[in-house]
């Protein structure tokens, strides 16, 4: 049941690589409750109103969570990061942020992290 050489693609598949692949579109609202599904269950997320801020976290072995705050923006970001728990110390592993990190109770199990990113650049805390 998998492609065999010499068979035509089906009738939605792109015919050469310069032709772009059929995406059917999906519902702005659709696209919303998504993103929310997502950050419900995200150890962390950007706070609302964060445009230009894009969040990941992980878990390193010794049981702290990294989190990476990633400006798109030409300027200075003062980033809002919630992050679910409260952890006892926040640390920037890298050069940046020239601000200490900020950690505030925000109740309910969730922080605020406030960290400055550079232009176009990135910032790595480590949670624990």
């Amino acid at each position: 049941a998998g492609f065999e050489a010499g068979s035509a693609p089906a009738g939605r598949d792109a015919k050469n690589w310069l032709e772009p692949l059929p995406v059917r579109p999906v519902a702005d609202d659709a696209l919303a409750a998504a993103v929310a599904a997502v950050n419900a269950q995200a150890p962390a997320h950007p706070d609302d109103g964060m445009p230009g801020l894009r969040v990941s976290s992980c878990a390193s072995p010794d049981g702290a969570t990294l989190v990476t705050a990633i400006n798109d923006t030409q300027t200075y970001l003062n980033a809002r990061i919630v992050f679910r728990g409260e952890p006892a110390g926040v640390t920037a592993l890298t050069e940046s942020p020239s601000l200490p990190v900020v950690k505030t109770p925000l109740g309910g199990g969730r922080s605020l992290l406030q960290a400055k990113v550079p232009p176009r650049g990135a910032v790595l805390l480590r949670c624990k």
